[in-house]
């Protein structure tokens, strides 16, 4: 007893920071990890000490559940439980404890008259799990209560493949180790769009850990990550009343008039001499005789703007010609513009690769296209350093493409998402959720799961098989459609959707045994481990009208989304439609 109350002591001076868990794609705060602070200040020092001490005393359980108790209720001061999770830190050694207490958290929590579902319990395989049978009782134990799971510190365990396949985890924390450097790092990104697409098509959400640097985060939202947490957004706080529910992500991502694709451009630009259109030919000759690396020269007025190019080949016997040179050198380059002047496609430095590709497919007369910035002369494109800039998005569309089903993934969907908001035409945005698709895919495979999701994907490219359309692949069973209502009515569209959902409705019977189709169900365990009947696979549509007024949105996107594909899933029609105005 005396040494508990000492304990209690200990924990008495302790303290909790909090760091913010935030979406990628919102900027929405979705939770707080809490962190303990204070422990070097007593004669344990470090936290992996104080832990190791209270489990070798026998009272883990007890130093757990008091930790526990001190970080919910600083939390539940300052934060709404119905909107935000805590995540809190769980020592999966406590399974081997024979006075651990079951249900003494979800008492807690009922004492003080709030749900529970607000907690994310932070399991991690930092110490070595001899059993996975105990250890998924602990998982199921928590589950059962509605407490929600993580697997922290992903991939730098004892097991982290074989932990994934013992659990379900709602959430995956992959360690701050994958994402360091992971811009540069090839064998890190290797690993790791190797355990989002294995994540994404269990079903999971995938966090970020330890994100300190721009590059890293936008490498992060590249490989298709749900959340991020780290120094970049926020550092650990002990003042949580300082923490706000929402950040602006915008300032981390590239401006509009700097995408990524744009930045390329920009940096393969390759700047030719320029020359006022009103300059002698003797000029023009000088510069192109002494220019080793340029073969022509931009012609500009005096506001700077392209008007054309002088090349070499076309003064080439009057340059290197004595008479040719005297009779031309005293001419002004605008008394001859109609004779030697080359005429050239010209795009400002903003672009997109597929305009500025479009506009070299009519230039028959130059290999180059004169680049403007504002309407002034910036540089020079040539035809070569636009065919490596392709070559690089193909290869980055191809990285982001659902290694399943062959459509884009979460980066394409995104930017095109963000192309929508700017733009003044309005589009509509489908999202698909197959409906019954985890029992399902518990009771038939992966396999079979699979198998699903491929003949969804190829209904999508049967109806959307033009330009008119954007389909892409969120992960697991979600899926992304877009129109142009300029394009297609919202009548047309809302036609082809009921036309989408009924024919899967209709094919997926196939992929049943004759003996469930006979009865018209399957039955399948649910979460909780009781078996139930569940109604063949269907899909549900979640229709969003946006256009350049739906930018205000912008953090609220999802949630928006969210209550329409309820209302979706609810509805006898299969969809809902909903416009952000």
């Amino acid at each position: 007893m005396k040494e508990i109350k000492q304990w209690k002591e200990i924990i008495d001076e302790l303290d909790y920071a909090y760091q913010p868990i935030v979406s990628l794609d919102t900027g929405k705060t979705i939770g707080f990890e809490a962190l303990l602070r204070g422990v070097d200040k007593t004669e344990l020092k470090t936290i992996d000490t104080f832990f190791d001490k209270a489990y070798e005393n026998n009272i883990l359980h007890i130093v757990e559940f008091a930790l526990r108790k001190k970080a919910i209720i600083k939390f539940l001061k300052y934060k709404n439980p119905a909107n935000i999770k805590l995540f809190l830190n769980l020592d999966n050694r406590i399974i081997n404890s024979k006075k651990f207490d079951k249900g003494k958290t979800k008492k807690f929590i009922n004492s003080l008259a709030i749900e529970n579902s607000f907690i994310v319990f932070e399991i991690s395989e930092k110490h070595e799990i001899n059993s996975y049978k105990n250890f998924k009782e602990l998982f199921d134990h928590y589950a059962k209560q509605d407490f929600q799971i993580a697997i922290d510190d992903y991939g730098t365990g004892f097991s982290s493949m074989k932990l994934l396949y013992h659990t379900d985890p709602d959430y995956i924390k992959i360690d701050r180790f994958f994402i360091k450097d992971v811009d540069t790092d090839i064998k890190k990104q290797i690993f790791l769009r190797k355990i989002l697409e294995v994540s994404h098509l269990l079903g999971h959400l995938v966090v970020a850990e330890g994100v300190e640097t721009t590059k890293e985060f936008l490498f992060c939202k590249e490989l298709g990550f749900d959340m991020v947490q780290g120094f970049l957004i926020e550092k650990p706080n002990i003042d949580i009343k300082n923490l706000p529910d929402y950040y602006d992500l915008s300032s981390i991502y590239p401006s509009k008039r700097e995408k990524t694709e744009n930045i390329d451009i920009i940096s393969n630009i390759e700047v030719f001499p320029s020359i006022h259109y009103k300059s002698l030919f003797s000029e023009v000759f000088h510069i192109l005789k002494h220019s080793k690396n340029h073969n022509f020269l931009v012609v500009v007025n005096d506001n700077d703007t392209p008007l054309g190019v002088l090349e070499d080949r076309t003064l080439k016997e009057y340059l290197y010609s004595p008479y040719g040179n005297e009779l031309l050198s005293k001419k002004r380059i605008c008394d001859k513009t109609d004779e030697f002047l080359t005429q050239c496609r010209t795009t400002n430095s903003n672009e997109s690769i597929e305009t500025i590709l479009n506009i070299f497919s009519y230039s028959d007369d130059f290999s180059s296209i004169i680049i403007k910035e504002k309407g002034r002369y910036k540089g020079v494109l040539s035809a070569q350093k636009l065919l490596d800039i392709v070559h690089k998005k193909q290869l980055l569309d191809a990285r982001d493409q659902n290694p399943l089903t062959k459509l884009g993934g979460n980066s394409t969907i995104i930017n095109y998402i963000q192309k929508c908001m700017d733009a003044t035409t309005p589009y509509l945005h489908i999202y698909y959720d197959l409906d019954n698709f985890k029992p399902y895919n518990d009771k038939y495979g992966f396999r079979n799961g699979d198998r699903i999701i491929l003949l969804f994907a190829d209904i999508l490219r049967s109806f959307c098989n033009n330009d008119d359309f954007m389909i892409g692949h969120i992960g697991g069973d979600d899926f992304f459609m877009s129109v142009s209502i300029g394009t297609r009515t919202l009548e047309a569209t809302l036609e082809l959707v009921e036309k989408i959902i009924e024919k899967f409705s209709r094919d997926v019977v196939a992929f049943y045994k004759k003996d469930d189709i006979k009865q018209g169900f399957i039955e399948s365990k649910d979460r909780n481990g009781n078996v139930n009947k569940y109604k063949f696979l269907t899909v549900s549509a979640a229709v969003l009208e946006v256009n350049g007024k739906s930018i205000k949105f912008k953090n609220e996107y999802a949630d928006i989304l969210a209550e329409i594909k309820k209302t979706a899933k609810k509805s006898s029609t299969h969809y809902s439609i909903s416009t952000l105005l």
